[in-house]
């Protein structure tokens, strides 16, 4: 009767070894599985959110470029057609003469733009000499520089001398570099 039950417990020792391998893999594999369900998941849900987020950019730059239609076609009404460039120096000339100040203009150049900007475009340059009162001077500047022209003032120096003669008077002179946008379009910009 002992061999029988010696040959029962190894049989029922074998079975529990068994029970326990496969318990064992049954384990590694259910945990296997979960990691790569979690590593979907949560690529899954970059994913959404980055979408989400490509989408309302997406809606905000439509947004802004609906709202923006009227601006951008009224910006062709501050670019000035090149073939129209006398039209400019006249009217920064008169500028100096509705301040009350002595404007003139010297390096008149113009040159295209780089790639990087719609074709069709062109900067000028010009230096301008200002002299008069400071007052006449600073409207001068100011007005230089809210003209109905896409331009930049740069390089704005200003110097004073007394006037001869004349005790707290001084004269007032301003330099300036100013670039303008330009079209190479010939029409006139539409008003």
């Amino acid at each position: 009767m002992k061999s029988v039950t010696i040959s029962q417990h190894k049989k029922l020792i074998v079975i529990a070894c068994v029970a326990c391998v496969v318990l064992v893999a049954l384990y590694a594999y259910m945990y296997y599985s979960v990691n790569i369900a979690t590593e979907r998941a949560v690529a899954a849900k970059v994913l959404i959110q980055e979408h989400t987020f490509s989408d309302a950019n997406a809606n905000k730059i439509k947004k802004l470029y609906q709202t923006t239609e009227k601006q951008r076609a009224d910006i062709l009404k501050h670019v000035i057609p090149s073939n129209k460039m006398l039209t400019f120096i006249e009217t920064l000339e008169a500028v100096g003469d509705e301040a009350g100040s002595t404007l003139t203009l010297s390096a008149v150049s113009g040159s295209k733009m780089s790639d990087t900007v719609p074709t069709g475009m062109e900067l000028f340059h010009a230096h301008a000499n200002v002299s008069g009162s400071w007052s006449s001077v600073m409207q001068t500047l100011m007005l230089a520089e809210a003209l109905p022209f896409v331009t930049v003032l740069d390089s704005v120096q200003l110097d004073t001398s007394a006037t001869a003669g004349t005790k707290n008077t001084h004269r007032w002179q301003a330099s300036f570099d100013i670039t303008m946008l330009a079209s190479l379009a010939t029409s006139t910009p539409q008003k």
